[in-house]
């Protein structure tokens, strides 16, 4: 049975049928570890373990039996201690917050009585500008392309476990200091991290002067936190997260199951994650190829024919690429198990491209419907979250790069794939340039910025007004209501949009507000990103096309622009806050405008570069100040981001750039 895909891997016996679900759709349950210690060892100088990488030459244990975990079931030891540093390397990266001070803890055991200082284990951080690029480096055991700035950007933080206060054999104390090298507590004040990081790579590396082969060290609950925030930045810190291979169930022999394609060598794990998209858990593909049938999560599920089916996964990556993706696919069988009776004509199968900005969730939801009545025949279906990597070799995948994906919140049932937070469909990069500099007596833009982006001297011609009320109740809501015309063109275009301030936090947490108040996956409305100099709005908009009876820029008066409101208000506008809200908004609104401006239309490195010139009232009502707004689209997030800081960088070299935080609609509220 399918239930919502948080990783609930229980399987609870089947749903009703209205609300078809999957069984740990959301990965809450999973199977505990096996008896016994599981056991990695390094290949080649490295070895995978779920959310981790060992490096050096002498393997590790994750031990459920060996010794009492310090949290939960495991614990981790280096297999055979050496007199090297090098020897036992065990390295993750991480998110990280360069504007906010960092603190490390975890705990250690030891066998040996009386612990002795030949028993060392070393922290030293590295940072990065990227995720990727602290992968690439990890699993390549360099430092190649780190961070080099700040007093403690490659630091030796020691512990030497004859010198912990309290340490004693056989018993669990939990570290926050070092004892030599960088010595005192385990915290970095952000003033201290390299300006531009957003990866730390945190290795911890074992030691015993003694080489002896029965002397050990165990570590178990690493965590890494930054101020204001109790969540642990680390991944399987305390080492309980399974580790899965081909044919191996998350929970049982029911509910999800992994198909790797007969390799046991892929792998991929699942547990509690500080990132989860719902509830506490989530499950990754840790090894991926350039093949979607190598890297499968599969479950069949019994279909009634009593409810809409319509797939949908959350997916991340914090190393997203455009040849990352993955497939929701559904097969549906008239035998009560998947076993035969396939029915092809029904498939649904939609591939995805995991683009998005790293560590962001994307909720993805197929374009494909399939009606309770058109599965009448139907008894069974196998969905499968399918997964691939084709950033390095179009052919097979990565080398030398394993990009790690996540899933989550995974559902058949119609209503609840919609019953999610929207997804971003459209990125707008927005440049405001200097008015007193790239503009001429005439208004116009100067030959200079004309020619870089190849704009032409032509000009289209717009005008627009807002509607709202004296005390800007739509505006002070995050409501705007806009008629625009084009000179050129016998349509008028009337929006409705709702604006969401990003601030500090992610899009994931601001789609989930709007979803909190009543915009979901299936809203119907375009969802965009105004991404600036300095700030992220995410809006919702709907537009309308509509024929009436005025010429050139001339815009229909109050009493017609509330009419044309009124009659194409969008249900969520009309009952925002209560019921009818937005509709007496119309009865009591003023026009803001008319406001003119003028669009030039160029390129910039391949994308359509739109620049426009608004004519805004001055403050004191007797004459016009200038914007002027340079912006560009494109559905791709990576896209938007590398092409925003290339912008960004073009115009401030040229002298062109304006770092101000110009609010073009709120200033025409003001002014008009």
């Amino acid at each position: 049975m399918l239930n919502r895909f948080s990783f609930t891997l229980l399987a609870t016996g089947l749903l009703a049928s209205q609300s078809f679900a999957l069984s740990n759709s959301d990965f809450a349950s999973l199977d505990s570890r096996s008896s016994g210690n599981q056991h990695y060892s390094t290949s080649a100088g490295k070895g995978f373990m779920p959310a981790w990488m060992l490096l050096g030459s002498n393997g590790g244990i994750i031990e459920t039996n060996g010794v009492p975990a310090a949290t939960d079931q495991s614990a981790f030891r280096f297999h055979t201690l050496s007199a090297n540093f090098g020897d036992n390397k065990l390295d993750q990266c991480i998110p990280l917050d360069a504007g906010k001070d960092l603190s490390i803890s975890f705990q250690v055991r030891t066998n040996v009585s009386p612990v002795s200082n030949d028993l060392r284990l070393r922290l030293n951080p590295h940072f990065y500008a990227d995720m990727a690029t602290c992968e690439k480096d990890l699993q390549s055991d360099v430092t190649t392309h780190r961070l080099t700035t700040g007093p403690l950007h490659n630091a030796d933080r020691d512990v030497r476990l004859g010198s912990v206060s309290g340490i004693a054999a056989n018993q669990w104390k939990t570290i926050t200091a070092a004892t030599h090298g960088t010595t005192g507590a385990l915290t970095q004040s952000a003033g201290d991290i390299p300006a531009g990081t957003q990866a730390m790579r945190f290795s911890l590396r074992g030691r015993d002067d003694s080489a002896s082969a029965s002397r050990y060290i165990w570590v178990d609950d690493i965590r890494v936190t930054q101020t204001g925030s109790s969540t642990n930045l680390i991944r399987n810190g305390n080492f309980d997260h399974i580790d899965v291979n081909h044919s191996a169930y998350l929970v049982g022999s029911s509910g999800w199951r992994l198909d790797r394609d007969g390799d046991t060598s892929l792998r991929a794990g699942a547990g509690a994650l500080p990132f989860a998209r719902s509830g506490s858990n989530a499950f990754y593909f840790h090894h991926l190829t350039g093949n979607f049938g190598s890297s499968s999560l599969d479950q069949c599920v019994p279909v009634t024919g009593t409810s809409d089916l319509r797939p949908s996964v959350t997916a991340m990556s914090h190393s997203p690429h455009d040849q990352l993706g993955i497939r929701l696919n559904v097969d549906f069988y008239t035998s009560s198990n998947c076993g035969s009776g396939i029915n092809n004509g029904l498939q649904v199968r939609e591939d995805f491209a995991l683009n998005n900005l790293p560590g962001e969730w994307r909720h993805l939801v197929t374009s494909q419907v399939r009606t309770a009545a058109s599965l009448s025949s139907i008894q069974s279906a196998k969905i499968s979250v399918r997964a691939r990597d084709r950033s390095n070799n179009a052919n097979t995948g990565p080398d030398g790069f394993q990009r790690t994906l996540y899933v989550d919140s995974l559902n058949l049932d119609a209503t609840l794939s919609c019953a999610a937070p929207a997804e971003v469909g459209m990125y707008e990069v927005k440049a405001f340039l200097n008015p007193t500099v790239v503009l001429n007596g005439s208004q116009k833009l100067i030959s200079n910025v004309r020619n870089e982006f190849d704009t032409g001297s032509s000009v289209r011609k717009f005008m627009v007004h807002f509607l709202d009320t004296d005390n800007l109740d739509l505006f002070d809501t995050g409501w705007s209501i806009r008629t625009r015309k084009r000179e050129d063109q016998s349509t008028y275009r009337l929006q409705y949009k709702k604006r969401y301030s990003v601030g500090a936090g992610t899009l994931s947490s601001t789609l989930q507000t709007a979803y909190n108040q009543g915009i979901d996956a299936c809203h119907g409305n375009e969802v965009e990103v105004d991404w600036g100099y300095n700030n992220r709005t995410l809006s919702f908009q709907r537009n309308n096309d509509l024929t009436l009876s005025f010429s050139g820029l001339n815009l229909p008066n109050l009493a017609d622009t509330q009419t044309i409101a009124t009659n194409n208000a969008i249900p969520l506008l009309v009952n925002w806050s209560a019921p009818n809200w937005g509709l007496d908004q119309i009865d009591d609104a003023r026009l803001y405008g008319n406001v003119y401006f003028e669009r030039y239309t160029g390129d910039f490195d391949g994308l359509e570069l739109n620049i426009e010139i608004w004519h805004i009232l001055n403050t004191a009502g007797t004459g016009y100040e200038y914007l002027v707004e340079a912006s560009f689209k494109t559905a791709n997030a990576l896209t938007a981001a590398k092409k925003r800081a290339d912008l960004f960088a073009l115009l401030d070299n040229k002298g062109w750039l304006l770092t101000d935080s110009a609010l073009k609609t709120e200033t025409i509220m003001e002014r008009y």
